[in-house]
């Protein structure tokens, strides 16, 4: 199962996969790349900083977590 199942057509969308975490776990986890405005928190796409998330969730347990997050090469 993975966070938008139903909607791998959005532009941000990149991948879903299963991704180990530090506590040894593996979640299931969707990727997107979005280019972001830090100072006014808004989406940019010409000039904001081109950022990769991940976000994961487990089966058992329905809170979201950001798996990892960084500048993106677009």
């Amino acid at each position: 199962m993975y966070l938008r199942p139903y909607d791998h057509d959005d532009p941000h969308y990149v991948e879903s996969e299963q991704d180990p975490i530090k506590s040894g776990m593996t979640v299931d986890a969707d990727a997107y790349r979005i280019r972001w405005m830090r100072l006014k928190k808004i989406e940019c796409k010409r000039t904001g900083l081109p950022i990769f998330v991940k976000f994961g969730f487990r089966d058992s347990n329905p809170r979201c977590i950001i798996v990892s997050t960084h500048p993106s090469d677009f």
